[in-house]
Parts: structure tokens; C-alpha cells; sequence
């Protein structure tokens, strides 16, 4: 004391956040927070252990600190998500990149609104003995979600509707109750659906099979009009169903539908949320995914032969039809016939009726040989044609995607009113109800990454693709969507899981 040094032990604290949904402090603001220097993180209410104590010695007011927290860096980011926080994709690249020498003051999460203010950024480090050091901030008028709120890395999607006005399905994530359309990268929005008057005379088929195999599943478990899904890693284990938004204690175990299932499910669900930036940070697309769904896979003539598109809406790439009809060989004929005929006018009855027995012989038997080399020509120009098929220029994953959504709308499928997003969540809900359509859908998705490579398609494919076009068309929505998602999700999935696998445990100041 005669020194004027003072000395202060506070206790150190490891944290972890509360039950968000049985206790109401989890979404407010601690009043009696900390105004020291290091205590940020008594912004919120924590569950919190002392596991240390830390001695200070200081002789003015303003070197006393508050001890760092000690907090699970998963833990913390996803309590922040929850309240509403957003990544910021330069500062998880800039963390990712630069390690502990990554900048005091780098944001990481930002505010919800329009991302003004920093809740979650780079710190000091104060004793913390190579960990990673943050700091926390939060305004009052940043809170607009509660516990009714979906948590982090959660998904909703509600089933397409058969009947009545309204959206024909919806898709909720974390940080948004509406979600807006796809957007091409050259700005084109693709809207979402609208309202749509189908009568049961008309259902669309795709939406009928959703709503049969949904009653045939909750004949005895009641209804439900939504799913419910957490993206953890890179599968979703369980799929929850809801009415109206409430569990209904169903649910369909997704962990056993087969791996291709899962990932495809996976990957179309995490797209959809890049796309919508809305909240499915928790997995990062695959490198390999991306680079396949951005190539070009499926040529032109394909489309065709599948009667998906029409030959004036491609590239040339097919020889010309063999012409039958030889007018002058028909007309060569006919005249001989007549000259037949003359001739015989000159004969005896008998002879006549010889030469014109042999004479009809003979127009038949060229019938026949007519008609069987006609045959012979249109075998081999089929065969030629799907040579040609195969090595016609390839189209882009866009142009097949549009196409195959009007051929969907055309042969009543979707609503006409449907787009690729639509499609895509319609899809994803078919495949939680209808594990053998699903196994379909993914083989496909499968193939199509393979397409792009040396030799691409095969004979035997064309084949399978004809008695599989509505779901070579659904398959198609997936590699788009995912195409999307490639040019939308900016690294931040990326950056921030390897972050969040470098650093399990975090100060907080």
C-alpha cells in the first residue's frame, strides 16, 4: 500500500450459454455487466464455473482488467447465430489465413441489420496463452428472434401445397422468416412460386405423389404440412415433422436412406441456404461438388432425344433424316406399269391375266423390299444419331435446368408457376418421403459429375435416361442449385468450419 500497488484477485471463469429454450435470460442482455476492460462477455447471461483466479496488481483504476472467459468456440459462435449475428466472409478468411497474428479489431460476426456494427471481432491477447482472444458487443435493437425461431444450422420446408392460394412451399432458416429467389449471375432473379388454383383435375403429379406418400406415412401419427432438419457435418441424421410449425414427434431417420441419399440431400439443402444467405454455415459444399456442378455435362442432342427440347430450340448437331419418298423412282415405276398394262390390252385373256398376276407380284415384292430398306436406313440413322448425341456440343447446367422445368410444367409435373428453387425444395421433401425415388435422384446426381470427364455419356445411358426423364429433370434443379451456391457462398462455410476446427476453445474479453 505505501507503493501505491494494490492487489486484486478475480475469479477466471469458464462459460457455456443456457438452455435457449428453457431459460428466458438466454435471449436478454446481463444489466449488470461488466464496464472493465476484458469483461465483454458479461453482455449476456452464461452458465458459468470458476476454474481459476487471476491476480492483478495495479496502481490506477483503469489497469484493472477482467480475467478472459474461457468459452468452446463452436459453442459461442452458434449462441451468436442464434440471436441473429452474421459472418463476415473477410474476417473468417482473413482468421483462416493469418492464424493468432490475425489483426486486433477483424470482425467476424456482424450485426443483423444489414450488418452494421460488429458483435463478434479479434482481441488482445491478454494472458492468454496462445488462444485465440475475441471480444463481444451487442445493442439492445440487434434482438429480434426468440426461442420460436428455428436454432442454428436448422431448416424448415414446408410441403408443397396441392390446393388453394398461397405459396406452394417455403423454406426457413436461422436469420430470415422470408427468403427470396435465386439469383442467375448475370442478376435475372428466379422468383419464387405464387399462388395457383389447381383443381383436383389437374394436380400436378409431383406434388399428388408428395401428398400420397405424406398421407400413407402420418395415417397413423396425424398429420404434418413441414420438416424440420439440422445440417451437422456433412449429413442430417433425423428429419423432424411439424404441424404447423410444432414437432409432431414423427420422425424419419435419414442416416440409414444410403449414403449418396444423405450427401445429395445434404448438399441441395446447404445450396439452397448459400443462396438465400440464411444461415447453413454449418457444412461447406465440397470442392470436388462445385467444380463438377459448374461444368458443362449433358450435350445437346440428348435433350432432344429425350424430347425435353425441340431441335429449333439447340445447336445444330444431327445428320439429316433419310428422304423416302424418290419420286422419280415412284414415277419410273408408274409409267412401266402403264406400259404393262398396254402390252397386255395386245395378249391373249390368258396370257394377259398371267403377266398381270406376275406384274402385281412384283409391285408387291418391291413393297416389301421398299419398305425393309427403309427399315435398314432408319436403324442405321437412329444408330447414328445416337452417336451423334453423345458427341453434340454440351449445353449449359442453366439451359438444361430451364428446360427440363418446362417440360415438368408442360407434362403437368409442377405448377406452371414453379421455378428452379421450387423445384429444388420440392425435391428434397420427395426425398425424405420416397427413399426408392430418392435412390434414383442420387444415382443420377451421381452420374452427372461424372459427365463432364472423358468419355462422357454412354450408349446404355441414353436408355436408363428415357425411363427416367422426370428424374433426370429433378436432378437437374439439384446440379443447378448447387452451380448457384457455388458462385453465392463466398468461402465463409469454408473458412469458418476450418476455424472452428483449429480453435476448440476460445477467450472471450
Amino acid at each position: 500500500m505505501m507503493s501505491g500497488i494494490v492487489e486484486v484477485e478475480l475469479p477466471r471463469y469458464t462459460i457455456t450459454p443456457l438452455d435457449r429454450e428453457e431459460d428466458e435470460e438466454y435471449w436478454k442482455l446481463n444489466p449488470n455487466r461488466s464496464c472493465l476492460i476484458g469483461g465483454s462477455w458479461s453482455y449476456f447471461h452464461w452458465n458459468c464455473l470458476v476454474t481459476g483466479k487471476k491476480l492483478y496488481r495495479i496502481q490506477y483504476k483503469d489497469e484493472l482488467l477482467v480475467p478472459q472467459a474461457e468459452i468452446d468456440f463452436d459453442e459461442l459462435i452458434g449462441f451468436l447465430l442464434d440471436r441473429g449475428a452474421v459472418p463476415d466472409e473477410n474476417g473468417w478468411n482473413m482468421l483462416r489465413t493469418s492464424g493468432l497474428w490475425t489483426p486486433a479489431g477483424t470482425v467476424l460476426l456482424r450485426s443483423p441489420l444489414s450488418g452494421f456494427g460488429a458483435v463478434l471481432r479479434t482481441s488482445v491477447p491478454d494472458d492468454s496463452d496462445g488462444v485465440l482472444s475475441l471480444k463481444v458487443h451487442w445493442q439492445c435493437d440487434w434482438d429480434q428472434r426468440d426461442k420460436h425461431c428455428l436454432p442454428p444450422f436448422w431448416m424448415r420446408i414446408d410441403q408443397p401445397k396441392l390446393f388453394g392460394s398461397g405459396t406452394y412451399s417455403s423454406t426457413e432458416f436461422i436469420s430470415r422468416e422470408e427468403s427470396g429467389g435465386i439469383d442467375d449471375k448475370d442478376g435475372a432473379e428466379l422468383p419464387s412460386e405464387g399462388d395457383d388454383s389447381a383443381t383436383p383435375a389437374t394436380v400436378p403429379s409431383l406434388l399428388a405423389h408428395i401428398e400420397e406418400k405424406r398421407a400413407s406415412l402420418d395415417s397413423t401419427d396425424g398429420t404434418s404440412d413441414s420438416i424440420r432438419f439440422r445440417i451437422e457435418s456433412d449429413t442430417v441424421e433425423k428429419i423432424y415433422f411439424e404441424q404447423d410449425h410444432l414437432l409432431t414427434g414423427r420422425t424419419a431417420e435419414m442416416g440409414h436412406s444410403g449414403d449418396a441419399i444423405n450427401q445429395w440431400f445434404v448438399y441441395t439443402a446447404s445450396s439452397l441456404g448459400h443462396i438465400e444467405k440464411a444461415g447453413t454455415w454449418s457444412f461447406a459444399l465440397p470442392q470436388n461438388i462445385l467444380l463438377a456442378a459448374s461444368r458443362e455435362a449433358v450435350p445437346c442432342g440428348i435433350m432432344e432425344l429425350l424430347g425435353i427440347m425441340q431441335g429449333d430450340e439447340l445447336p445444330h448437331w444431327a445428320s439429316p433424316r433419310p428422304q423416302f419418298n424418290d419420286h422419280m423412282k415412284f414415277h419410273n415405276r408408274f409409267l412401266e406399269d402403264l406400259r404393262a398394262k398396254e402390252v397386255e390390252k395386245t395378249m391373249p385373256p390368258a396370257q394377259a391375266e398371267a403377266s398381270r398376276r406376275a406384274r402385281e407380284q412384283a409391285r408387291w415384292a418391291a413393297m416389301r423390299n421398299d419398305h425393309a430398306e427403309e427399315m435398314r436406313l432408319m436403324r442405321e440413322y437412329e444408330e447414328k444419331r445416337g452417336v451423334e448425341a453423345l458427341t453434340s456440343p454440351k449445353l449449359s447446367n442453366k439451359d438444361i435446368a430451364d428446360a427440363c422445368l418446362r417440360w415438368l410444367i408442360r407434362t403437368n409435373c409442377v405448377p406452371k408457376t414453379y421455378q428452379i428453387k421450387d423445384l429444388a425444395k420440392a425435391v428434397l421433401y420427395l426425398m425424405v418421403l420416397d427413399s426408392i425415388q430418392a435412390k434414383s435422384i442420387a444415382q443420377l446426381c451421381d452420374r452427372w459429375t461424372i459427365w463432364h470427364q472423358s468419355p462422357g455419356m454412354n450408349r446404355s445411358e441414353i436408355e436408363f435416361l428415357r425411363g427416367n426423364t422426370a428424374n433426370f429433370c429433378y436432378a437437374s434443379a439439384i446440379i443447378y442449385t448447387i452451380q448457384i451456391a457455388a458462385r453465392s457462398e463466398a468461402q465463409v462455410s469454408t473458412d469458418m468450419q476450418e476455424c472452428l476446427k483449429v480453435w476448440k476453445k476460445v477467450r472471450l474479453g
